[in-house]
């Protein structure tokens, strides 16, 4: 599955609005590091669900 473009805009556009709430240089830090261990375990989740599914 490929997610649409649409999907994508709408998802770089939320990301984009909460780093521009940010009022601090702490708290776009603590934002990117949210969103990369998000991103870092979503895929791990998504590789292991794969690697199941190649097993059977």
């Amino acid at each position: 599955m490929i997610i649409n473009s649409e999907t994508l805009d709408e998802i770089l556009t939320n990301v984009s609005n909460s780093f521009l709430e940010c009022e601090s240089v702490q708290e776009i830090c603590q934002l990117y590091a949210q969103y990369q261990n998000t991103i870092n375990e979503q895929a791990e989740f998504a590789i292991k669900k794969l690697s199941i599914k190649e097993e059977k």
